[in-house]
C-alpha cells in the first residue's frame, strides 16, 4: 500500500510539474551533530544538534536552505510552518501567481 501511494504520488509531482503550476517539493534532512572530536569526553559535552529543512522550486531550479540550531528552535510545526509561509510568500511576492496557476508543495513527511 506504502509503494503504490509513493508511486502514485510521484506521478502525480511529474504531472504537476509539466503544467503551469508552482511546485515545491520539502525535506527535513537527518540530525546533523557538530563539532565531531575523537576525544570521548568532548564529544558527549559538545555536542549540538544542528537542523536543515529544505525546499526546493522544482519548476525554477532553485533550493532554499533552512539552518538552525539547537538553542534556536525545536522540531515542531511553528518552526516549518514559519519558514514554509516565509518562504512560499517571499515567493509569491517576487513572482505573482496568475488566475490559472496554482501553487503546489510536496513533502514526504518521513523523517519528522
Amino acid at each position: 500500500m506504502h509503494n503504490d501511494m509513493k508511486k502514485e504520488a510521484r506521478t502525480q509531482l511529474v504531472k504537476d510539474t509539466a503544467s503551469n503550476n508552482e511546485v515545491f517539493a520539502m525535506d527535513l534532512q537527518s540530525v546533523l551533530l557538530s563539532l565531531r572530536s575523537n576525544v570521548s569526553a568532548l564529544y558527549y559535552k559538545t555536542k549540538l544538534i544542528v537542523h536543515n529543512f529544505t525546499l526546493y522550486n522544482i519548476r525554477k531550479n532553485k533550493g532554499y536552505c533552512y539552518i538552525w540550531n539547537e538553542c534556536e528552535g525545536k522540531l515542531t510545526s511553528n518552526e516549518f510552518s514559519t519558514i514554509i509561509l516565509t518562504a512560499v510568500g517571499k515567493f509569491i511576492n517576487q513572482n505573482p501567481i496568475g488566475d490559472d496557476q496554482e501553487l503546489i508543495l510536496y513533502s514526504n513527511g518521513c523523517t519528522y
